[in-house]
């Protein structure tokens, strides 16, 4: 795997020609996940895609479309034509160093841009071939409690349990 811990040079000399970018969010999980859940999971699982894959791994992104939470105090939000462009621009990066493969791993439930934009560049352009694995695809029958409910919390208890501002709501995991 090629990181952002690895040089240019080493990152030339790997020939990578698939490319991870987890995209998480900056927003709201209720009172008790921290804002930046969904780029953690972004994070973490690109991670050991990437290791498991063999592939250049990319920073994750950290904000991306949260329209829907905007009001609330510490969610950062982008305009879908900003993500898109994002993508495109990191994608024609990609592309001029050996990439034939970016696969966007999506972490955050609203950014819907994500699947037109890579059609069209698909359509536009060579390479790299654009890919969008959605996260919350991965679990249709849950959907509804995704977002800071049963299946969040439990991926945040067992990866970094500290992170997690349950002491505030009465409970508090031992260990």
């Amino acid at each position: 795997m090629i990181g952002p811990e690895n040089t240019t040079v080493e990152a030339g000399e790997s020939g990578g020609e698939l490319a991870i970018l987890g995209i998480g969010s900056f927003e709201q999980h209720s009172s008790h996940l921290p804002l930046e859940t969904d780029f953690f999971f972004a994070r973490e699982v690109s991670r050991a895609v990437a290791e498991k894959l063999n592939a250049v791994l990319l920073n994750p992104l950290p904000y991306s479309t949260s329209l829907e939470h905007r009001h609330f105090p510490g969610t950062v939000t982008l305009r879908p034509e900003t993500l898109r462009r994002m993508i495109y621009e990191i994608a024609e990066s990609a592309g001029s160093w050996s990439v034939k493969y970016l696969a966007l791993i999506n972490f955050h439930g609203g950014n819907f841009i994500l699947n037109p934009a890579a059609r069209e560049w698909n359509m536009d352009k060579k390479l790299p071939r654009l890919m969008v694995i959605d996260y919350y695809a991965a679990f249709p029958d849950v959907f509804p409690d995704l977002h800071a409910g049963d299946v969040e919390t439990s991926l945040m208890l067992h990866l970094d349990p500290r992170s997690l501002g349950l002491s505030q709501q009465g409970f508090c995991p031992e260990g």
